[in-house]
C-alpha cells in the first residue's frame, strides 16, 4: 500500500530549514574566504563579501519563511472537525 502524503516525516521541516541555514552559513564563509584565496585586493576586496553577506541574509530570510509557511501547514485546520473537509 502506498504511504500517505500527509503523514510525513515531523522532522522533515527542521531538517529542510536547517539545510539552507547550513547553506546560507557556508555562503558567508565562502564570501568571507574568496577575495584572500584569489589575491583580490582594493573595492572588489571590499563588495564581494558583502554581495555573499547579502545572498547569506537572503537565504536566512527564506528559510524563516519556510519554517513559518511548514509550521503553518502542519497545524490541523480550524474549519473542519473530520477527516473530510469541504471548500
Amino acid at each position: 500500500m502506498a504511504p500517505n502524503p500527509g503523514n510525513g516525516s515531523k522532522t522533515a521541516p527542521a531538517v529542510l530549514v536547517a539545510s539552507v541555514l547550513a547553506g546560507a552559513a557556508f555562503v558567508a564563509i565562502i564570501g568571507t574566504l574568496l577575495p584572500g584565496l584569489i589575491g583580490i585586493t582594493g573595492a572588489a576586496a571590499i563588495w564581494i563579501p558583502i554581495v555573499f553577506y547579502a545572498v547569506a541574509v537572503a537565504d536566512v530570510l527564506v528559510a524563516l519563511w519556510l519554517w513559518r509557511k511548514l509550521k503553518t501547514m502542519r497545524q490541523p485546520s480550524q474549519q473542519g472537525s473530520g477527516p473530510v473537509q469541504r471548500r
